[in-house]
């Protein structure tokens, strides 16, 4: 297996001057879940000016993960966009159990795409919903849906939201599942059946158990 680069993530710190969770914590689950090192480096809103200003960074925004060193250095910014390029790089290293693609195979990459969209916005609406049951019952619905339409009705298989292979879209639905149910109660999950055993599986895989029990 390769030796893997040199990766930094950059999120924004939170009130303690922490490096927050917010759109970067599907990344480090991510992260964590395909084995990488890495470091969580916090910066201050401030911190965030001056590297748009030098054009280290080229949105302005957070999260924004670094892969390499020095003037061979690439910043990818974006959540989506970094956590395709995680899969993309995990598959390339071999990082799947069993030969799993964490993009997706070819021809279900467009609806693993798709997926991810759905999380990232269940993950923007929360932020900015007023009414965040009824965001909450909506995607829900929409992500238990995929899993619905996916399941093979083996109960010896895993079940994701597409095809065979878990994919850097289920890992970003179970995150912004994950956050729904910490701030707001694991009694939304009752309902949705499929959902919570989708959640669990997913938290129950041990590199993740092991980062969900020592985060902040």
């Amino acid at each position: 297996m390769p030796a893997q680069p040199e990766l930094v993530l950059y999120s924004l710190n939170n009130e303690k001057g922490e490096p927050g969770r917010g759109p970067a914590e599907k990344i480090r689950v991510m992260l964590h879940e395909c084995g990488y090192k890495y470091d969580n480096v916090g910066l201050s809103e401030e911190e965030v000016k001056q590297m748009t200003a030098d054009e280290t960074l080229k949105s302005g925004q957070l999260p924004a993960l670094k892969v390499g060193k020095g003037d061979t250095a690439v910043t990818y910014e974006m959540p989506l966009a970094i956590m395709e390029f995680l899969a993309t790089l995990a598959d390339k290293d071999g990082k799947g159990a069993r030969g799993n693609k964490y993009c997706g195979l070819p021809e279900e990459q467009h609806v693993v795409r798709c997926i991810g969209q759905i999380a990232q916005q269940f993950e923007d609406r929360m932020v900015t919903s007023t009414d965040k049951t009824g965001t909450i019952q909506h995607y829900f619905g929409l992500i238990q849906g995929y899993l619905l339409r996916n399941d093979d009705g083996d109960d010896r298989t895993d079940e994701y939201t597409y095809g065979k292979q878990l994919t850097w879209a289920d890992i970003a639905c179970f995150q912004v599942v994950n956050e729904a149910v910490e701030t707001q109660g694991m009694g939304r999950l009752r309902e949705f059946h499929k959902l919570k055993d989708f959640h669990d599986m997913i938290a129950g895989r041990a590199r993740i158990t092991i980062h969900l029990s020592q985060r902040s």
